[in-house]
């Protein structure tokens, strides 16, 4: 890996990580990649995706690794870890501002004390976020008021050009409904 990118946060390149970053949670599937983006911002994201598109390399996102097919892997690519993207707010007096690898639990505690529910609530709550959404977030209410992502208002998105997005069902809605 040459010419990086100026980062908030880091890529790990140590055999360690490397090992802990090539299989998914089950260990059922393995794949090894250069090196783990341990982003500080989501411009790390977006400077990570235009250097991986400059030098032919793929991308992965993971949280805890819960992918079905190996989803979270790459092999001889980059993998980022969307757990160091964390961090939940309220956006405002009916909204959770949350980002990709903000934890599940987090995420209801936060909403809650504001007095706020999701529609649909997955059960499991160990989950990222961004993994949750990923799947579409089935819960027990989801019968009667659809999936986790039929709650979400906006989203940033990094697209695969390696640009930021804001998208909602008023802006981007085509994208947001392409990511959900």
């Amino acid at each position: 890996l040459e010419e990086l990118p100026a980062l908030d946060g880091t890529l790990a390149a140590d055999d360690a990580t490397i090992q802990t970053f090539s299989t998914d949670h089950g260990n059922y599937i393995r794949r090894q990649p250069l090196a783990v983006l341990k982003p500080g911002s989501v411009k790390d994201i977006v400077e990570m995706v235009k250097y991986a598109n400059q030098h032919n390399l793929q991308i992965a996102i993971r949280g805890y690794g819960h992918s079905r097919s190996g989803e979270t892997l790459v092999e001889a690519g980059i993998v980022i870890d969307s757990r160091t993207l964390a961090a939940v707010e309220l956006g405002n007096a009916q909204s959770v501002e949350a980002g990709p690898g903000a934890i599940l639990g987090e995420v209801y505690e936060v909403a809650l004390a504001q007095g706020l529910t999701l529609p649909a609530m997955p059960v499991c709550t160990e989950l990222t976020l961004g993994g949750v959404l990923s799947v579409g977030g089935w819960g027990g209410t989801s019968h009667r008021f659809g999936a986790a992502v039929d709650s979400v208002q906006e989203l940033e998105v990094v697209t695969g050009e390696g640009r930021l997005v804001t998208c909602s069902p008023n802006q981007q809605g085509e994208l947001l409904e392409m990511v959900l």
